[in-house]
């Protein structure tokens, strides 16, 4: 049998297992909320006005190589692919008192950038890339790592040929794209406690790629493994972020 004893819990039946009691904070300190977007048929982009803190996320697209775009410094690698000569990356940054722009995305045709405040100050959660070469963007299903409904999902995505991708409404989501690049599409899918795969149809057919990016509310716990004592399962729960 389980006991609870003060700050933490026992594992009863005289096997001398203590747990320190972490609890779950079922609300984040502050939920999620849009700060802003830009996007642009350049490398580099100036980032909205925001708070230290605040989470931005960077999908830079290519269109004449499937070589991905270079990683500035500063930046973290979210993932990248290439194919059919077109090619891109994500990647993202908990963002600094200084930062005034994306930095150059070096050899990338088209940038976006969304950002987030009342995010984790590790901000990312699950990930997953959609791909093909077609009328219909697909932007991928992802297996939420906090499933409570503190959770967005920021989708963003490019395409080879298509000159609406930046109008074209997603079912689920808010469209976030400033519409100077035609060829990004930028949403976020806010509180969610899940995201299915959700396909937006444009103008012309080529090759595209998408990547949908769960960000991480600020003060939620997620269940991070489980401990077994005496047949009894216990979850373990990481400490608010």
């Amino acid at each position: 049998h389980v006991s609870a004893s003060v700050g933490g819990v026992r594992c009863g039946g005289g096997c001398g297992v203590y747990l320190a009691f972490i609890p779950r904070e079922d609300a984040p300190l502050m939920p999620i909320t849009f700060v802003g977007e830009a996007d642009a048929d350049l490398a580099v982009v100036n980032l909205p006005v925001f708070t230290v803190g605040d989470a931005a996320v960077v999908l830079a697209f290519r269109n004449n190589s499937a070589t991905p775009p270079s990683l500035p410094a500063g930046w973290t690698s979210i993932a990248s692919n290439g194919s059919s000569g077109v090619s891109y990356r994500t990647g993202y940054r908990v963002l600094q008192s200084g930062d005034l722009t994306t930095s150059t995305w070096t050899n990338a045709t088209s940038i976006v950038v969304v950002v987030l405040t009342g995010n984790s100050s590790t901000p990312i959660g699950t990930t997953a890339e959609g791909s093909g070469i077609s009328t219909s963007m697909s932007f991928t299903t992802v297996a939420l790592q906090d499933s409570g409904g503190t959770s967005w999902v920021i989708l963003e995505g490019a395409h080879g040929t298509a000159t609406d991708t930046n109008s074209v409404a997603l079912a689920g989501t808010t469209n976030r794209a400033s519409g100077v690049s035609t060829a990004i599409a930028a949403h976020t899918a806010e509180n969610v406690t899940a995201w299915p795969t959700t396909a937006k149809t444009v103008n012309t057919s080529s090759r595209y790629f998408t990547r949908s990016v769960e960000i991480l509310a600020a003060g939620v716990s997620v269940l991070s493994g489980n401990i077994t004592c005496r047949g009894v399962q216990m979850g373990i729960l990481r400490g608010a972020r």
